[in-house]
């Protein structure tokens, strides 16, 4: 037996190892059906250690006070508890697990197995006081013992309940893409492209559109759509290696001759433009398509409005 008790305790000492806590408790057991010994009170000392945030192990000896003709009875018990609400307050919990009794009398020593429901307070994040409810088997005598247990537990090794990893959100950071034109700027062989301009995989720019809405009929420039023709011709004046083809479209309004001839007044329109604002004309062409690749519904005075545009296509 104290051989026995030895190795429970380095047992105990290994335990300790991490987060730990040691307590103290005081039970009644009713034991069911039995001539050989009697309901018995009983200490309990108990050392523990964290497994993770919910569930830790348990070492336990127990004493009992006379169960039989003076006699009395001492267990060892490994228990896994599980504790359903680590972080709270007031916190349930399981436990189940087995061990070994020695008893002095009549009684035999026995192989037992217990398992049970608790209730613990938190008082500070290092002090809790605990309630449990076990029931206990003894495989030699065939008993079962039932007891009610109430005790506490101091916590050492700092904060007991070991933190959860949770896991931690990827925040993606887009790359850079200075000129808004959807090619980051790494992959950006043609960088400070103008807002408007679609452009390849490169970056680099292949149209642009105006977005000058004409009236029907017309070729004229509205004033409020000149800022857009005047930012083209400052994206020209920083890129000399490109050049621009001014096309431009109208509605099905009409016949083809006619919308081809004011498709090309309308392209004339923005080239004259383009001029005005400082651009070579060697650098520039026009040519009109009257209503042919419409870009919306011809159907809708706004779809109209849209293919009635002038855009200008780029090339080194």
């Amino acid at each position: 037996m104290k051989k026995t008790f030895i190795g429970l305790s380095i047992a105990a000492s290994l335990l300790a190892a991490g987060n730990y806590q040691i307590g103290m408790a005081g039970g009644r057991t009713h034991v069911n059906k039995s001539q050989a010994i009697d309901n018995y009170d009983f200490l309990n000392f108990r050392f523990g250690a964290l497994l993770h945030k919910y569930d830790a192990l348990r070492l336990e000896f127990e004493k009992s006070g006379k169960v039989l003709n003076g006699a009395s009875l001492k267990r060892a018990l490994l228990n896994y508890e599980y504790d359903f609400k680590p972080e709270s307050k007031l916190s349930p919990y399981y436990f189940i697990g087995a061990g070994y009794q020695w008893v002095r009398g009549d009684y035999k020593n026995a192989l037992v197995a217990d398992m049970g429901l608790g209730l613990k307070y938190k008082i500070t994040d290092q002090f809790n006081v605990f309630s449990e409810f076990r029931g206990l088997r003894d495989y030699r005598n065939i008993n079962n013992h039932y007891s009610g247990i109430f005790g506490f537990a101091y916590n050492f090794g700092g904060n007991t309940q070991t933190p959860v990893q949770e896991p931690q959100e990827t925040v993606k950071t887009k790359p850079a893409d200075s000129d808004h034109d959807g090619v980051p700027d790494y992959l950006d062989k043609c960088p400070n492209t103008p807002a408007g301009v679609k452009v390849d995989k490169n970056g680099c720019p292949v149209s642009f559109n105006f977005n000058i809405e004409f009236d029907t009929n017309s070729a004229v420039i509205k004033l409020e759509y000149m800022p857009a023709i005047k930012k083209f011709a400052e994206f020209l004046k920083q890129n000399s290696a490109y050049k621009a083809k001014i096309q431009g479209y109208t509605d099905n309004t009409g016949s083809r001759v006619y919308n081809i001839v004011l498709s090309q007044k309308r392209a004339k329109a923005v080239y004259d433009a383009l001029i005005k604002f400082g651009i070579d004309k060697n650098r520039l062409s026009w040519e009109g398509f009257g209503p042919a690749d419409p870009i919306a519904s011809n159907d809708t005075p706004k779809g109209r409005a849209e293919n009635r545009r002038v855009v200008a296509k780029l090339s080194f």
